[in-house]
Order: C-alpha cells, then sequence, then structure tokens
C-alpha cells in the first residue's frame, strides 16, 4: 500500500509539473509602437511561444490594420486569422513568434497638435517621430529617453494618450541676392568645322560613359534565381518586373503594377524576399520604396 501510495504521489507530481511548463501559450517579450510624421504606427510584437501549442490568439492595437506579417524563428511566414481586434496565428512547432503591422488608427491631428492613444493589455515601448515635443501624457511612463533624436517611452500596459507636435520642416529660400553679371569676355570665333568635330566627340565620350554605366548598374536577375531556388513562380515575376525599372520602385506603383496580388500578400511576400536578402524597404518620404539588394 505504501509502495502503491508513493507511485500515486509521483505521478501526480510528473503531471503537475508538466501542466506548469507546458500550461502557457505564449508570453509577450516585447512590444514596440514606432510612430511616423504622417501618423502611420508600426507594431511591432515579439513572442515567445509553447511549442505544442497548434494556435495562439493575441491582441492587436487596432481594429484597422495592413501590411500584416507573423514570422517564426526561422523567418518563415505563419498563416493567421484576424477578427476585430483579435489575431489567431498557427503557431504549431513555433518557439518564437514576430508580428508586424501598420495602422493610421491610432493617431490623429488637429490644430497642428497630434495624438496618439490607445488601449494595450502590454507593457510596450513608443518611438516617436523624429523632433517631436511631447505637451501631454496621460499618465506617468517607466522610463523615458531618446534614440536617435526620437522620445522613447516605456509604458506599462492599460490606457495611454500622449499628445505631441512636430517641428516645421523648415524652407531655405535662396538668400545669395542677384550678382553682378561679370564683364562680356569676347569669344574667340572657331571655323564651324572644328566646332563639329568637337560636339561629336563629346557626343562619343558621352554615350560611351553612359554605356559603361548602365552596364555597370545592369542586374543579373537570373543569378538571384540561381542562388535561390525555393522563389516561387510569383516571386520570380515580381523581381523581374522590379529589376525591369532599374532595380527600384516604390510599393504603390508595385501594387498597381500586379492588382490580381492581394496587397497583403505582396506585402508579405516582398517583407519575405527582404529577408532573404534580396530586397531592401526603405522610407523614402512617406512611401516605402522597395528596391534589389546590390552585392
Amino acid at each position: 500500500m505504501i509502495l502503491r501510495g508513493c507511485q500515486v504521489y509521483i505521478l501526480v507530481l510528473v503531471i503537475s509539473l508538466t501542466s506548469l511548463f507546458y500550461g502557457y501559450a505564449y508570453n509577450d517579450n516585447y512590444v514596440e509602437l514606432l510612430v511616423y510624421r504622417d501618423g502611420l504606427v508600426h507594431v511591432t510584437q515579439r513572442l515567445k511561444c509553447n511549442e505544442t501549442y497548434p494556435t495562439i490568439t493575441i491582441k492587436l492595437l487596432s481594429t484597422k490594420v495592413e501590411n500584416v506579417l507573423a514570422l517564426d524563428e526561422n523567418n518563415t511566414l505563419l498563416d493567421y486569422e484576424i477578427v476585430d481586434t483579435s489575431m489567431k496565428i498557427y503557431s504549431l512547432g513555433a518557439k518564437e513568434i514576430v508580428v508586424e503591422y501598420d495602422t493610421f488608427e491610432l493617431t490623429s491631428m488637429e490644430a497642428g497638435v497630434w495624438t496618439l492613444s490607445f488601449n494595450s493589455p502590454y507593457n510596450l515601448t513608443v518611438k516617436l517621430p523624429e523632433g517631436a515635443t511631447i505637451i501631454y501624457l496621460s499618465s506617468v511612463p517607466t522610463v523615458i529617453t531618446s534614440e536617435a533624436n526620437r522620445t522613447v517611452l516605456y509604458l506599462s500596459s492599460g490606457a495611454w494618450e500622449i499628445s505631441y507636435i512636430l517641428p516645421a520642416i523648415p524652407f531655405k529660400p535662396d538668400t545669395s541676392g542677384p550678382s553682378e553679371a561679370p564683364p562680356e569676355e569676347v569669344k574667340p570665333r572657331y571655323p564651324v568645322e572644328l566646332m563639329i568635330v568637337g560636339i561629336l566627340a563629346a557626343l562619343i565620350v558621352v554615350s560611351g560613359a553612359f554605356i559603361i554605366h548602365k552596364r555597370k548598374r545592369s542586374i543579373d536577375i537570373e543569378s538571384i534565381f540561381r542562388e535561390h531556388p525555393e522563389l516561387n513562380d510569383d516571386e520570380r515575376v515580381v523581381l523581374k518586373f522590379i529589376a525591369s525599372r532599374g532595380g527600384r520602385i516604390f510599393e504603390a506603383k508595385l501594387r498597381k503594377a500586379f492588382p490580381e496580388i492581394p496587397r497583403t500578400t505582396l506585402w508579405r511576400m516582398v517583407k519575405r524576399l527582404e529577408k532573404l536578402g534580396i530586397l531592401h524597404v526603405k522610407k523614402v518620404g512617406i512611401q516605402n520604396q522597395v528596391e534589389l539588394s546590390r552585392k
């Protein structure tokens, strides 16, 4: 009886420890809000996951999101479903997940004053636009610091309202003023034939330099395909199109060129190609520019 009792006790202990270990779906590791001058907010959320769970559900900070991306620790795209602010991610086997999305719903502007407002279930970090000056905080942040001319706020979970103003982009007029015209020089006269020969020679030099420059900038798209045989047909077509446009194109024009590909699908494709080192995405003004990485 004593032996049987010990066996039962050990079994219960093992089950309890197993439940303790596998009892969580995920832990929030890091949530960041990167705010741009035009009011766009890019949200990044990093999660530590229980790989035995087939799905996890997280809460988004907005009902209107775009450019949604979910990647595991191997930069593999994960499927997901979004209903209202709930995002269900099919995460079986994933130990870490990065979720990214964009939204304009968290910001508003009135009389030159921007306001960022949200209700977060997570502790998070907010990075305001460059040069922003805070004029109102609904509560006291945990930490306030700066990074690359951005004010960075570390906030606890809950409802927040942050108002700020942005510096005007200065316009620099030409203050050099009119200058006195130099006295006219008496230009020597050259024979017409000599001038024609000189113009033709200059055209030949310029044309040769242009051809050499163009060859240097030419993109060997086939070598990219050989290095990445895992690329699918859609990815190859998109890459060929970008190469035909000189290796760079704005995201908006890329979407117009491929209306048959859903916007979210195309953006996920671009982000996957960026993770592979084939593409590079950068902000130009308020737009995203997609360009082929030059090795």
